[in-house]
């Protein structure tokens, strides 16, 4: 059985992490003459680039407490003056108190998106405990098939996944 690897705090890094690259796509945006903002949000962002773009939602929200009424407003009210609605990415490990308050004006759950870390079991990063592996029973070094139909070493692959996909 694999081993989950994520609490709140590696959520917590994964939002923040997640926060920093949708205000950096947004300043990019607002660098080529777009209506573009970023407003911080209890530890998160609320962000609009332009229309229709992937990073128009708040995002990062939950672990640095819970936002004020008026702190939403100002988000819908910018989303609003733009045509665009205000869509809240919610990490399932933030604070609960935020569901209750989005429920309370209105929002409702559209989608879930699982994004909690686990290591593959075919993944030897040297770190058996991460590997989900704790007794470092399982050995060798398996051999992964890509499109191109090159081989490459699991440990090779993981090593370079796990920098960017597990350590934001």
């Amino acid at each position: 059985m694999s081993v989950l690897f994520c609490g709140i705090d590696l959520a917590r890094r994964i939002e923040h992490a997640e926060a920093a690259l949708i205000s950096a796509a947004v300043a990019e945006a607002m660098r080529r003459g777009t209506d573009g903002f970023v407003i911080p949000v209890a530890g998160g962002v609320a962000a609009y680039g332009e229309p229709d773009a992937p990073f128009n939602k708040v995002a990062g929200l939950g672990f640095a407490g819970v936002p004020a009424g008026a702190e939403l407003g100002a988000v819908e009210q910018a989303n609003s003056e733009r045509g665009a609605p205000t869509v809240v990415e919610l990490s399932n490990l933030a604070d609960p108190e935020i569901l209750a308050l989005l429920a309370g004006r209105g929002y409702r759950v559209l989608a879930f998106e699982d994004v909690l870390g686990r290591a593959p079991r075919w993944c030897h990063t040297g770190d058996s405990a991460r590997d989900g592996d704790p007794a470092g029973a399982r050995g060798g070094d398996r051999r992964l098939g890509g499109r191109d139909g090159r081989r490459v070493r699991s440990s090779r692959w993981c090593g370079g996944a796990r920098p960017g996909g597990v350590r934001p």
